[in-house]
């Protein structure tokens, strides 16, 4: 995950926050333990490829998962804002079972997918109304 899209996880993790919804940052990846003393290195798997970067509970109860994206860039012959094959089966799977799955690019695009999903719509509306 470059720098642009670590900014995109923060700004939909500060928006959640503000609007009061438990979520987590759920990572996935590895990383090499390296041999103590007596020791071999080991190889330390985490988290389960295809979940979304942030998983949080809406006020109804409903589970909300977010996939955050960078803004579109070319990454050989696919864009880096499509969905894996992972991404997809988690995403299918979710949906099947009600969650709300965003793809967002900004925390203001989530905050739009959240309010057309019927949430927040009144807060949200009054945040936008008192910026102008």
């Amino acid at each position: 995950m470059g720098a642009a899209e670590n900014a995109v996880v923060r700004s939909c993790m500060d928006q959640l926050q503000r609007l009061g919804v438990p979520h987590i940052r759920n990572n996935t990846g590895a990383q090499i333990i390296p041999a103590g003393p007596g020791q071999r290195r080991r190889f330390i798997k985490y988290g389960t490829a295809g979940w979304p970067d942030i998983i949080g509970v809406l006020p109804d109860g409903r589970f909300l998962a977010v996939e955050c994206k960078a803004p579109d860039k070319l990454w050989g012959r696919k864009r880096k804002t499509d969905l894996s094959d992972a991404q997809k089966q988690v995403r299918y799977q979710l949906l099947k079972h009600q969650a709300l799955y965003i793809t967002a690019k900004s925390g203001h695009e989530m905050l739009d997918d959240l309010a057309g999903e019927g949430y927040f719509s009144d807060l949200l509306r009054k945040t936008v109304d008192h910026a102008r």
